[in-house]
């Protein structure tokens, strides 16, 4: 073999090992430990963790240690400090898990990064303000939200329901922040926003129907006080009979009857923590911003659809649209 040809194939090896290089996440440094707070007995909860444990699996270097510490130990004080001593990383999984962990009196949890998933934005909020006034907030503190962006959320009613221009939403005390980001998202995409805000659950019925009578379809925040397992039917009862067509945003809100959603699930946010814990390990445990997911899916209510008189594209075929929406490279 000449000596060209050896040149030319040493110099493509090395091409081909840097390229590799640069594509493979850098290895982690040593074993890492990762203490999880979590019900084990939420299903939600049990398949974020599996997704997690088997996106790191993939991984040749994988060295995690992954504990869960029951939220129920925290709910009757019986959490002990050895449970949290030797973790590099606290995950809660929920927002009941990390409002409790943030209540934690614990030295450990003072110094110890913590990673809050399945959490809407706005209780994420909540937790981060009330840790600024805390005479020892965590050393670093993120999130990977349970509920999309915006942009997304808007972008899915302008290609599902294109000939619906009125946009309405009600909100809460705690869900008034997103606003002005709705009314970005809404003008962008060529709708008029309704909004008005139920200061409280007795108030909620009025407030929705004041909405009602300027909108044509209606946008669901994950806000405690407007959407939970007590109001959810008497909403989407009120909205069905005005024919007025809602976006959820989890799936079963899609299967209580909201006309659609996108939302992403445990398993996709579990991958998504995987994704942040290699990330972290390999930077001195310092974490990624708090971030909205990455992945997602889009289920469609066609019962709902028809009683409503609607005709909607496949849920794969708008999915791929949506993609390619939130990402025009694709």
């Amino acid at each position: 073999m000449s000596r060209f040809v050896i040149n030319c194939v040493l110099g493509k090896t090395r091409l081909l090992l840097g390229l590799l290089l640069f594509v493979m996440p850098p290895a982690i440094a040593s074993a890492a430990n990762i203490t999880v707070v979590a019900n084990p007995q939420d299903d939600s909860h049990a398949e974020l963790i599996e997704g997690m444990k088997a996106a790191l699996a993939r991984y040749p270097d994988n060295g995690f240690s992954i504990s869960v510490v029951p939220l129920a130990s925290l709910d009757n004080n019986s959490v002990r400090e050895r449970d949290f001593l030797d973790a590099d990383l606290i995950v809660t999984v929920g927002t009941a898990a990390a409002q409790q962990t943030a209540q934690l009196d614990s030295p450990a949890l003072a110094k110890t990064p913590l990673l809050h998933a399945l959490i809407p934005k706005i209780n994420f909020d909540g937790i981060t303000q009330r840790r600024r006034t805390e005479a020892n907030p965590a050393r670093d503190l993120s999130a990977i939200y349970l509920d999309q962006p915006l942009p997304r959320q808007v972008a899915l009613l302008r290609l599902a329901l294109p000939q619906y221009k009125r946009l309405g939403v009600v909100l809460g005390p705690a869900s008034q922040t997103l606003l002005p980001g709705m009314e970005n998202a809404a003008e962008k995409e060529g709708l008029r926003l309704y909004s008005r805000t139920a200061r409280n659950e007795s108030s909620l019925i009025t407030t929705l129907n004041d909405v009602l009578a300027e909108s044509n379809m209606i946008l669901a925040i994950p806000d405690p006080l407007i959407f939970n397992r007590y109001t959810v039917q008497n909403l989407l009862l009120t909205t069905y009979r005005q024919k007025i067509p809602v976006i959820g945003f989890s799936q079963a809100y899609v299967r209580a009857g909201a006309l659609m959603a996108v939302y992403s699930t445990p398993t996709q946010i579990g991958q998504q923590v995987a994704e942040a814990l290699r990330l972290a390990a390999t930077k001195s445990w310092k974490l990624p911003a708090p971030q909205y997911p990455h992945n997602y899916s889009i289920t469609i209510n066609y019962q709902v659809a028809r009683s409503l008189g609607l005709r909607l594209p496949d849920e794969h075929d708008l999915l791929f649209r949506l993609q390619q929406a939130d990402n025009p490279s694709l």
